[in-house]
């Protein structure tokens, strides 16, 4: 739990030197920030869930290259065939990984925030899959990065960005939905929220008649195991702190809705970010794994969303009000990943 609280103390400080420019080059603390977070991630030993199947693919990735991502597959390859070390392939994923979320933050948020827009990434998502579930981990970080060539309009980027993240992970596909949702005008007229609730019905009746124990879709990879009952067990203590972790950003946005009606870049993020609630509110009671994982291209928005929500505030204690209360959610995100046997941080030592 050390390592965590180090790192999550760490990216509050620097946030706070890149905010009040502590070091009279905003550039410096952000650099810092990023060389912390790659070293974290590189020099591990056996932490996350998948963390040691990656190791056991990387020495025997020959039989694997049906399981895997041609992408990936071809990567892992590489730096295997040359004889580089475990560590170092980490090493790499997390530089690319790590330099596309901080640029891809950077388009939607001024330097000021950038590092504290990251630090809500990393202490959920960035734990959670980019050092554990490397594959998907990478793909976010390549959707993420492609989201402001879909708000700017750029569909022919856009479609090729995500095209190259399902090259990592084919989950990646549906980011594809996220090009209208920028577009989407969102009124919260009758008409629009019938629609919403129509839509949240439809979903619902899909999910769970048609896919939950579908043996026709064994052709998913891994599809029987996903989709079965014995796979997926419903905790409702889970799904009420899963739930509320999620609402906090739609709570906010609700009670300075005035702020943020007339910029564009929130209420386009905020529409993506709300089809992510939505997914998850919806479908975790039935699918655990798979909603948090599908979602999390979506709530991913969230590192945005809040902190816009934050710069758009005029008086001094509702910064602090909003700021407490982000560094609160994002404290017991990191804290709750640190309180898990397999996220145990340990060095490599021992591990490869």
């Amino acid at each position: 739990m050390f390592a965590y609280n180090l790192m999550f103390g760490t990216l509050v400080l620097l946030s706070f030197a890149e905010r009040f420019n502590i070091f009279y080059y905003r550039y410096v603390p952000i650099i810092y920030s990023m060389v912390f977070v790659i070293m974290f991630t590189s020099l591990r030993g056996d932490v996350g869930q998948d963390t040691s199947n990656y190791l056991l693919m990387y020495l025997d990735f020959e039989n694997y290259k049906e399981h895997l991502e041609l992408g990936f597959y071809y990567i892992m390859s590489v730096f295997s065939s040359l004889g580089f070390s475990f560590n170092f392939f980490l090493f790499i994923l997390s530089i690319f990984s790590v330099t596309l979320y901080y640029v891809a933050v950077s388009k939607f948020i001024p330097r000021k925030y950038i590092i504290l827009s990251f630090m809500i990434i990393f202490c959920d998502l960035y734990i959670y899959l980019n050092m554990s579930g490397l594959r998907q981990g990478i793909a976010l970080s390549i959707c993420l990065f492609s989201s402001y060539a879909a708000f700017r309009s750029r569909y022919l980027v856009f479609i090729f960005l995500v095209l190259f993240a399902t090259l990592f992970h084919k989950s990646a596909v549906i980011f594809f939905i996220v090009y209208p949702l920028l577009k989407f005008q969102l009124r919260f007229d009758f008409k629009q929220l019938s629609l919403i609730a129509i839509g949240c019905v439809s979903l619902f009746i899909f999910t769970k008649f048609v896919l939950f124990g579908n043996v026709n879709l064994a052709f998913i990879k891994g599809g029987v195991m996903y989709l079965s009952e014995g796979y997926n067990t419903f905790s409702i203590n889970a799904y009420i702190i899963g739930f509320c972790r999620r609402f906090y950003p739609i709570f906010l946005f609700l009670c300075f809705y005035k702020n943020m009606k007339d910029d564009p870049i929130s209420m386009s993020v905020f529409n993506v970010y709300l089809f992510g609630f939505i997914l998850y509110a919806i479908n975790y009671p039935i699918f655990q794994d798979i909603t948090v994982r599908i979602s999390s291209y979506f709530t991913v928005f969230e590192s945005i969303l809040v902190v816009r929500i934050l710069m758009s505030l005029k008086y001094r204690i509702n910064k602090v009000v909003v700021l407490s209360m982000i560094y609160f959610v994002v404290y017991f995100k990191i804290f709750t990943y640190s309180s898990l046997d397999a996220y145990k941080y340990t060095l490599f030592s021992g591990f490869l």
